[in-house]
């Protein structure tokens, strides 16, 4: 679960792997984007509003797969990030 603007969100991985992972974003329920993919185009956002869910969603998916790939290798959580 992630706070974006006031919104909850859900990043569910699609596959995992060494190598990059594709998350999932849902809100309510609803698929609205991939961090591979992007941004639904469905989505009743301006273009700049799209453009900053993009950026957040690479970044929470940045942080995810670092966290994810340290507790897979080490088998401990990353707590002071």
């Amino acid at each position: 679960m992630i706070l974006y603007k006031n919104t909850v969100l859900f990043a569910v991985p699609k596959k995992f792997s060494r190598r990059d992972i594709e998350f999932n974003f849902y809100h309510m329920g609803k698929l609205i984007g991939t961090n591979f993919e992007g941004v639904s185009k469905n989505l009743s956002l301006s273009e700049k509003e799209k453009y900053e869910l993009e950026e957040f969603m690479q970044d929470i998916s940045l942080e995810l797969e670092t966290k994810m790939k340290f507790f897979e290798e080490f088998n401990t959580d990353i707590t002071n990030w």
